[in-house]
């Protein structure tokens, strides 16, 4: 597990309406050719995951064979929620408690290998879209299917449990493994002058051999990582187990 926190600060006189934090990573869990990707709102994480049950040698990269882990982010803390807003922001059941932090608000992902709309992002305005859920063609993500072209909006694509074939994920949606580039996304918020959001974001990996690949257990490994993580940070009693940098 690597942390990582930052401290935003309008340093400028300006007021900056609807400001998104987004953390993106290509994941490339090994042989990057057949990963597959998803998101946890209840446990503010994104996260990739091996689209197959052996993670297949590649010329260029080390490979997991046949105990390929999984790899998540998770959200931390988050800009500040505007008051009244009547949303439940930071996932936890409770809408508009005092000092509410803007968590996992959205989660988009892309084909890296393709080129169209749903393909590898290039422009500012690519980045842009894709941080308030829309398609490099600005349409919208829509749930169900590739997330592309379908009538319901929704900022997080394939937020369904993997193992569960009657929710919305990649394997449900019959979409080939291959490689993926995610962004978490984080807002929107407003920085008046002076204004300092502090982000925070944790990226684990977990690898039991004893875990069948596809089964509950293999993808229960993504919300108990993102339950110790929450405990350690609010508890802030990380265990000591390699070197701390700041």
């Amino acid at each position: 597990m690597t942390i990582y926190e930052f401290d935003i600060i309008n340093r400028s006189g300006s007021t900056y309406t609807d400001v998104v934090i987004s953390w993106a990573q290509d994941t490339d869990l090994g042989n990057w050719q057949d990963d597959y990707i998803g998101c946890d709102t209840v446990h503010n994480v994104g996260f990739s995951y091996n689209g197959d049950s052996i993670d297949e040698p590649n010329s260029l990269v080390p490979n997991f064979g046949n105990y390929p882990p999984i790899t998540g982010n998770v959200i931390l803390s988050g800009p500040i929620a505007p008051p009244g807003d009547l949303i439940d922001n930071n996932h936890n059941g409770v809408i508009d408690e005092s000092g509410e932090e803007i968590l996992l608000s959205g989660f988009h992902g892309i084909n890296n290998v393709i080129s169209s709309p749903v393909g590898s992002l290039i422009s500012p305005r690519d980045y842009y879209n894709a941080q308030r859920g829309y398609w490099k063609d600005s349409l919208p993500v829509t749930s169900g299917g590739s997330g592309y072209g379908g009538t319901i909006p929704t900022t997080f694509l394939f937020p369904g449990n993997p193992f569960d074939t009657a929710q919305w994920n990649e394997a449900s949606a019959g979409i080939n493994p291959n490689d993926r580039f995610i962004i978490l996304n984080c807002g929107s918020a407003t920085m008046n002058p002076g204004d300092t959001i502090h982000f925070s974001i944790a990226t684990f990996v977990v690898q039991d051999s004893s875990l069948l690949w596809g089964t509950q257990a293999y993808y229960d490994q993504i919300p108990q990582g993102c339950s110790k993580i929450r405990n350690w940070h609010e508890n802030n009693s990380w265990p000591g187990c390699g070197a701390l940098f700041d």
